[in-house]
């Protein structure tokens, strides 16, 4: 008897309770499992937006300032005002369809140019698709590396360069007037003693969703000129998922015309705040400060939460699963 009672003890299952502490147990270590699961993913998924926000920035920082750090560069010259070809002087460049405004390409005192939360535009360099809100900033200099005497005859066609010297220098339109055969005003230094340089012009905007362009997101976009015949102007996205951009410009502004404030900036400013007809203030821009948001447009990191940042008298709103970068590249070439 006491043999089948220790039998049926050993037969008999788990009881109720124990099956519950179980299922409990088990449970708590499924969703743990989980919970670290879907942590991890967020993590990877932030840890992506980072790494596209810097590659963002990398890119922007590298063509911006790359640009910003030549503006105003002219050949042998500091300074436009001894360039031949600009509008209003001798030997000015004609009109070209397609160009922002009458002459704008060949207009080089005006070397830093911005517009405030608008685009002059539309219809010409930029286009409609230019994000409403978001600043605009053109660029004009030329490129350090002079072009030898013996590429002067095969130079690509519908192209601007500038020839120049420490005396002087004149805009010229390839197969309109080519070097080989331009001539030069008084004082012009002799052929040996010239320099040749391409003339570049960038354009900086935002850009929506532009199926026309392949542009398929809010992208940050560089107009140039373009070697192309009958095209003025090439476009170009420099960084992808971009959507503001802001300039401030760094003006020395002082009563004091001997030491010009030392070459400092004095003051950030927007741009409708800058006479940009005043030559003596657009001879007294030394750098340009610029704030971008970017990120990545995951369902996952979606957030109603939003933060201010301050970029000069303005208060920027921006979504918590958005980056922010700002960056100051300061001019070489102010006068």
């Amino acid at each position: 008897m006491a043999q089948r009672t220790h039998r049926a003890r050993l037969q008999t299952g788990f009881t109720l309770i124990e099956m519950m502490i179980a299922m409990v147990i088990s449970l708590t270590l499924v969703g743990g499992a989980f919970g670290i699961m879907v942590s991890s993913n967020n993590t990877k998924e932030k840890t992506q937006a980072n790494t596209e926000l810097l590659g963002s920035a990398r890119l922007i920082a590298g063509s911006l300032g790359e640009d910003v750090r030549h503006a105003g560069m002219f050949g042998r010259l500091r300074g436009a005002r001894a360039i031949e070809g600009r509008p209003g002087s001798t030997n000015e460049l004609a009109a070209v369809t397609g160009d922002c405004d009458t002459q704008f390409y060949s207009d080089l005192e005006q070397y830093i140019f911005a517009t405030n939360d608008n685009n002059p535009w539309a219809a010409t360099c930029v286009g409609g698709s230019h994000i409403p809100d978001t600043d605009i900033l053109a660029i004009k200099y030329t490129e350090l590396q002079d072009i030898p005497h013996a590429d002067w005859a095969t130079l690509p066609e519908d192209s601007v360069y500038l020839f120049s010297n420490p005396s002087g220098g004149r805009l010229i339109w390839e197969g309109t007037n080519p070097p080989t055969t331009v001539g030069f005003g008084t004082g012009f230094a002799p052929e040996a003693e010239r320099l040749l340089n391409p003339l570049r012009v960038y354009i900086y905007y935002l850009s929506g969703p532009n199926a026309a362009e392949g542009i398929e997101e809010n992208s940050l976009v560089r107009v140039g000129l373009s070697p192309d015949a009958g095209v003025l102007y090439d476009k170009e996205v420099i960084a992808t998922g971009v959507d503001n951009f802001q300039v401030l410009i760094g003006v020395e502004d002082c009563d004091d015309l001997v030491t010009m404030c030392e070459g400092k900036v004095t003051e950030f400013r927007t741009a409708d705040l800058i006479d940009w007809t005043d030559t003596v203030s657009i001879s007294r821009i030394r750098a340009v400060r610029v704030l971008t948001v970017s990120g990545h447009a995951s369902d996952s990191l979606a957030s109603t939460e939003t933060r201010d940042y301050s970029f000069g008298t303005d208060s920027i709103q921006v979504n918590t699963n958005r980056r922010v970068w700002q960056g100051t590249f300061h001019v070489r070439n102010s006068l």
